[in-house]
This record gives C-alpha cells, sequence and structure tokens, in this order.
C-alpha cells in the first residue's frame, strides 16, 4: 500500500470495511469502481475497463483496473446488481471538495442488498422482495421470511430427518432475494446450491452470537410486540432464532437509512441562491441531483415548477417532502408499538411469574414448598428483567429515531421557506 496514492489508500481503508460489497467511490461526478469490484462492475454492467496508473513499465493486467458511472444514473445500475444478487455500498463525499483541506472526507452513507432495498426503481410492483432468516441445526430448520418494503414478516420451523427437505419447499414460496444464515446453514451443501443456482439469492453468514436464543427473543419483542413473540413454538428455538437474526438486519438497514438522509453540506441552500440569481437553473438542478438527499430532491421538484404559479411549486415542494418522510418512517410502527406498551413489559413478568406458581401448586395437589414458590419467581425475575432490557431501550430507541426525523422535516421547511423567497428575489441579468 506504500505505492499507493492517498485517495487510493482511502478507497482501500474503507473497502476492507466493507469486503462483501461492491464499493461506489464518489469521485466527483462519478462513482468508481477499482480493483476486483472493477472486473465485477465490469462484467456484469457492460462497462469499459480503464486504468488510474499511467506507469508504462507495468502492463494493463499488472495495474489496478477501474470503471465507473455517472452519479445520476447510479440508481439504475444499482438495480441491475441488485437484481443480480449484489450488495452495492455508496461511500459519498462528506464536505464539499472546493472547501476540503487535502483529501476530501468520503464514508458509508448506504448499504443496499437484494433483500433490504427499498427504492422502488429496484424493486418489481409483479413480486414482493424477501429477506430470509434460516438457521439449521442437528434437529431442526428454521425460516422467517420478511418482505421489508411492507414489514410482512413470517417464521416456521422443520423438524426430523427431512428437515432441509421441507425448508427448500417452503423457501420456494418466497423465492428470497437474501438470506442472513446462521454456519450450519451456509455450509449445508444441498442448501447453499439451491439457494445459489434456484433463486440466485445473495447469502451472508452471520456469527454465532446473532443466534442466542436470549437475544433472539429480545429483538423480536422489541420489534414485533409480546404477542407475536408468544405464537413461536416454545418448546423449539429455531424459527425464533431466524427471526431474531432477520430482525438485527432489519433495524441496521433503517438506522443507515436515516443517516444518509440526514448528511446535507451546509452551503448548499447558498450555492442553489446563487445559481437561481444568476440565471443558472440546470446548473442549480445539477446539483440537487448530485447531492441526493431527501432536501435535494424537494428543492429539485421545486426548481423544476420555477414559471408555474407559486402555489404549484409550494404544493410540488410539499408532496415531495410527505413521500421523503413515509420512505424514512417505514417500520417505525413496529417499534412504536413496543414503545407503547413498554411500562407494561416488567409487569408482564410478575403477573407470569404469579400464573406459574399457582399452576406448580395446582398440579402438585395444593402442596406449597419452596421449590415451586422459587420457580415462580425465577420466572417473574428473570421476565422482568427481561422486559425491562427490552422496554426501556424500546422507548429510547423509537423516540431517539423519531427525533432524528423531526429534525430532518422541520430542516426541510425551513429549506422550503428559504426557497421560495429566492423565487421572489429578482433575478440578476
Amino acid at each position: 500500500m506504500a505505492e499507493l496514492t492517498p485517495m487510493m489508500r482511502q478507497y482501500m481503508e474503507i473497502k476492507e470495511q466493507n469486503p462483501d460489497s461492491i464499493l461506489f467511490f464518489r469521485l466527483g461526478d462519478f462513482y468508481e469502481m477499482f480493483g476486483p469490484d472493477a472486473r465485477t462492475a465490469s462484467r456484469e454492467l457492460d462497462l469499459a475497463l480503464t486504468t488510474r496508473d499511467k506507469d508504462k513499465n507495468k502492463s494493463f493486467d499488472e495495474k489496478i483496473p477501474m470503471c465507473g458511472i455517472p452519479y445520476h444514473a447510479s440508481d439504475a445500475y444499482i438495480a441491475r446488481l441488485i437484481a443480480k444478487g449484489y450488495k452495492v455500498a455508496i461511500c459519498e463525499q462528506t464536505e464539499d471538495p472546493a472547501a476540503a483541506k487535502g483529501l476530501v472526507k468520503r464514508d458509508i452513507i448506504r448499504v443496499v442488498t437484494p433483500g433490504t432495498v427499498i427504492d422502488e426503481s429496484c424493486l418489481s410492483a409483479e413480486r414482493s422482495n424477501y429477506l430470509c432468516g434460516v438457521y439449521l441445526d442437528d434437529t431442526g430448520a428454521g425460516l422467517c421470511a420478511c418482505d421489508v418494503s411492507t414489514g410482512k414478516a413470517q417464521a416456521t420451523v422443520f423438524t426430523g430427518p427431512d428437515r432441509v427437505r421441507a425448508l427448500l419447499n417452503e423457501l420456494g414460496r418466497f423465492a428470497p432475494a437474501e438470506a442472513v444464515m446462521n454456519e450450519a446453514a451456509y455450509f449445508d451443501e444441498t442448501l447453499h446450491r439451491t439457494m445459489q443456482e434456484r433463486f440466485s439469492c445473495h447469502m451472508e453468514k452471520l456469527s454465532a452470537a446473532r443466534f442466542t436464543p436470549e437475544d433472539a427473543e429480545k429483538k423480536v419483542r422489541t420489534q414485533f410486540g409480546q404477542e407475536a413473540l408468544e405464537r413461536l413454538p416454545r418448546d423449539n428455538m429455531t424459527p425464533l432464532l431466524a427471526l431474531g437474526g432477520v430482525t438485527i438486519f432489519i433495524f441496521v438497514e433503517r438506522f443507515m437509512a436515516i443517516r444518509k438522509a440526514s448528511v446535507l453540506d451546509m452551503n448548499f441552500m447558498n450555492r442553489i441562491r446563487d445559481y437561481i440569481s444568476d440565471g443558472k437553473i440546470s446548473t442549480a438542478v445539477n446539483l440537487c441531483k448530485k447531492t441526493d438527499t431527501p432536501i435535494a430532491r424537494m428543492i429539485e421538484k421545486g426548481i423544476e415548477r420555477i414559471g408555474r404559479p407559486m402555489s404549484d411549486v409550494q404544493t410540488a415542494i410539499e408532496n415531495v417532502a410527505n413521500l421523503e418522510v413515509s420512505k424514512l418512517e417505514n417500520g417505525l410502527p413496529f417499534l412504536a408499538t413496543i414503545a407503547g406498551g413498554a411500562p407494561m413489559i416488567g409487569f408482564l413478568g410478575t403477573v407470569l411469574g404469579m400464573v406459574q406458581t399457582f399452576m406448580d401448586m395446582s398440579a402438585a395437589g395444593g402442596t406449597v414448598d419452596l421449590g415451586l414458590l422459587s420457580s415462580g419467581m425465577y420466572v417473574a425475575m428473570v421476565t422482568t428483567v427481561g422486559g425491562l432490557i427490552v422496554g426501556i431501550p424500546a422507548y429510547f430507541g423509537y423516540n431517539y429515531l423519531v427525533a432524528r426525523i423531526e429534525k430532518l422535516v422541520f430542516q426541510m421547511e425551513a429549506n422550503s421557506i428559504a426557497f421560495m423567497d429566492i423565487l421572489n428575489q429578482p433575478v440578476q441579468k
């Protein structure tokens, strides 16, 4: 890495953090790919390979290959890669290149995967897009299928010697675009080959820590509620573990989406004002496309309506703003349910403990001993503590996400007002 330029070292460092994704690295008006990613993208997207290496003593094969796409056309290229089962990590410039001192700062703002994509350009209106959690062990095979765009999730379990075959038949109902799997499922030859050849499914192996019963129960209760948790089979933890793995995956995706939407150059509106004041409308539109945030898309729609009545411009801006906020709120109803019921979760532990105690006493013919009481107290204690561990983070987590969205909504309103003020200023000639 000593021979690399500072920009290429930055690329390699970010790529090391995202080894399983094709890295779209923002350079000016293009997303560039290098090395193995460039070869893959060139093959899958019919792009020409080139190189930045000018060393005449090296053959082309010895140089680092590269290829690129225009940033404003990225959605179409991402959709093609996602359809073929690839993950795409979007690395953006996080500061204005004109104001940067030295190397421009860059960071991953979004990771698009086949099962978590919600952009309409990457989805088919004719079929659902499922992300599956698959868990396999010596006794059972668990499956959870979730359509992230709608929030609908289903879980099931199969046991016995034919569990893998039954699992494959069930997977045929969903034809998942992506699967997160425990180690046993990932390395099962029949399962892996079928997922790859029959469904063209992107598979990702998660660590054993992602599939512990305790963690899975907490995640399922947080995301779907106590009632959904109780509907899962309690004598077999396999579907619960699969559902827990999916829930973790979805939460990370939502956080990344909100984080990406909140990124905006502080000088964005000043530059829009200058361009419009100078009559450079197309330049202002290009800046919005280049920025690619909810606020930028809202302003872009307003610019496209310049020349129409001000009420039409305002309506267009509001429509885009409402659509962008709706996208950000996708999945929050689940957290809202848990957050609203958080104060009752701790009390539920005490109730379950009492019920357990009375059931044990009844089974023992009404006899009371310390063993029966300790069993009920244990259930009460564990469930109460578990309820607090789940309820408190769910409450604060939900309100944190809502606060982030509300902050963005306030910024959108402020920028909308600023834009309307710009339109009321005279154009310089």
